[in-house]
């Protein structure tokens, strides 16, 4: 079996996929695009022209993050999922909540006032707390714990509060304890420190200056 994945190194959909190759320690080819300057043939690979795209034995593609994140749990085992068929069930689907979030998320950078910077900001607080209290009663396990298909998904989103923490706190760790642990732990996983190439902070602080909609790099910049 031979894997090709095609990604572009910030995007959070291809660091869900990353971070599942590599809490798998699946033998893989990656392969990094320029977001403008995609191959010519591209769309013989991936017929949308997006990314995340596996390419399987070179003969199909699969696409959407999700659905590749299911194939490889598949291929490798299925570890990255409980063996329990009705708790499988549970997390599949609060894995499709917090990619959600991830939605959320893009609308965030592209706020352009702060007042709609903040009207977002704090519809994500209240599903991080729906979150919260699925730890609490036990349907969410707590952190840490072996990795799933959800923590592929949060891993991004993690990494991105972290670095916004200090100019727009998104998980208060006297409300959200079990979040904020969560985020803790799994930011410092190797599988998710390595799901992106180079220095993180500082990647995602220029993609904010250079992508977002202004009010969140006006923020991070202290105007």
């Amino acid at each position: 079996m031979t894997l090709e994945l095609y990604i572009f190194n910030m995007c959070p959909h291809c660091q869900r996929v990353r971070v599942l190759l590599n809490s798998l320690a699946l033998p893989h080819q990656l392969h990094r695009l320029d977001p403008s300057n995609k191959p010519p043939n591209f769309t013989t690979i991936s017929p949308l022209g997006t990314v995340p795209v596996l390419r399987v034995n070179d003969q199909a593609s699969i696409l959407d993050s999700l659905a590749i994140n299911e194939y490889l749990n598949d291929y490798a085992g299925g570890s990255m999922l409980p063996a329990d068929t009705l708790a499988r069930g549970v997390v599949r689907g609060w894995t499709g909540f917090a990619s959600d979030i991830q939605g959320d998320m893009v609308k965030l950078m592209a706020a352009e006032t702060e007042q709609s910077l903040l009207s977002v900001a704090a519809t994500m607080t209240k599903k991080l707390q729906v979150l919260e209290k699925l730890i609490a009663q036990a349907i969410l396990p707590v952190a840490p714990h072996a990795l799933t298909l959800l923590d592929a998904v949060m891993a991004p989103l993690f990494l991105r509060f972290n670095v916004m923490h200090n100019h727009l706190p998104l998980i208060d760790a006297s409300t959200m304890p079990h979040m904020q642990a969560w985020q803790s732990w799994l930011i410092a996983e190797p599988a998710v420190v390595n799901s992106v190439d180079g220095d993180f902070s500082a990647l995602f602080q220029r993609f904010i200056e250079q992508r977002s909609g202004g009010a969140l790099a006006a923020r991070m910049d202290g105007e």
